[in-house]
């Protein structure tokens, strides 16, 4: 009874850990997840624990870009004001205020991404454990990774008077871009944060509003994908340790791993993660036609 008991807690710690850095990290979590599922003699998740472990990574963005949030929580009062001038004003409203602009952007790529999720539901599930599909998806969150390097450094765009983008700068067509590129990572293999930073680096943003925006933006997606379930029905389990040991393990590891990615994006090395997923790639498509 002991040894099940440490068993479980062992499985319920790993998994924590698993969903903790690969949320963020630009190696898809659900890439992982699907693979352990597979390969391991690891149970799947119950939805009561998988939707903890949601809450704790959820946590986790809210502690770490806490005065993002409060900053943007702040503006929405503001929102119809900002509205009003934007008619009245046009693009020059946005500089007034470019809390409530950073705002509205994310609520844009955020109905984009729901637009294109709903419909895709059931297919997505059918599929989600079809290791070709998770290799040729790790495939191209490697390239999207890769092709960072050839977005030219900001010092470089300063030199050669290429603009970068402020917030103030980001389009609305920029925001319906970012939600189609967040949308690619409702595939297993493709990443949410590598797709979506990527993609903000290649519309010529700065490094560090490239990494918040995509941060943020998995704020209204996590909220959103923990009402689908609970809106399915969740049988309520009684919080016994091993589940608080996944909830804990997930909530630290995803501030490791905020606390080590952002200061990479910043230095541009967000292509090294790319070696990685080339790798998980040709580990999926070898298990899926060798094994």
């Amino acid at each position: 009874m002991l040894k099940q008991i440490f068993m479980k807690l062992w499985e319920s710690i790993f998994l924590g850990v698993v969903q903790g850095l690969t949320e963020f990290l630009p190696v898809s979590s659900s890439g992982h997840l699907a693979i352990i599922q597979k390969t391991m003699n690891i149970e799947g998740a119950t939805i009561f624990f998988d939707i903890l472990l949601h809450v704790a990574t959820l946590g986790s963005i809210l502690i770490y870009f806490r005065q993002e949030v409060l900053v943007l929580l702040r503006s929405v009062p503001r929102v119809p004001n900002f509205i009003r001038k934007l008619f009245q004003k046009g693009h020059l409203a946005i500089a007034d205020d470019e809390q409530v602009w950073m705002l509205l952007l994310l609520c844009l790529s955020t109905a984009v991404t729901v637009a294109i999720a709903l419909p895709l539901e059931s297919w997505i599930e059918t599929h989600f454990h079809n290791l070709i599909l998770i290799g040729i998806c790790y495939l191209l969150t490697g390239s999207f990774l890769l092709s960072t390097l050839f977005t030219a450094p900001e010092e470089i765009r300063k030199k050669r008077r290429k603009n970068i983008k402020g917030m103030a700068q980001v389009s609305l067509k920029d925001a319906v871009l970012l939600g189609l590129a967040q949308s690619a990572a409702l595939l297993p293999g493709i990443s949410r944060s590598g797709s979506t930073i990527s993609a903000a680096l290649h519309l010529r943003m700065s490094r560090q509003k490239a990494g918040e925006y995509s941060f943020l933006l998995a704020i209204p997606i996590i909220l959103g994908a923990l009402i689908v379930k609970l809106a399915k029905g969740v049988e309520i389990q009684e919080l016994h340790i091993s589940i608080i040991g996944g909830f804990i393990s997930a909530f630290i590891t995803g501030l490791i791993a905020l606390h080590f990615l952002i200061p990479w994006i910043k230095k541009g090395k967000l292509h090294y993660f790319s070696w990685y997923c080339f790798g998980v790639s040709a580990l999926c498509l070898y298990l899926s036609f060798f094994k």
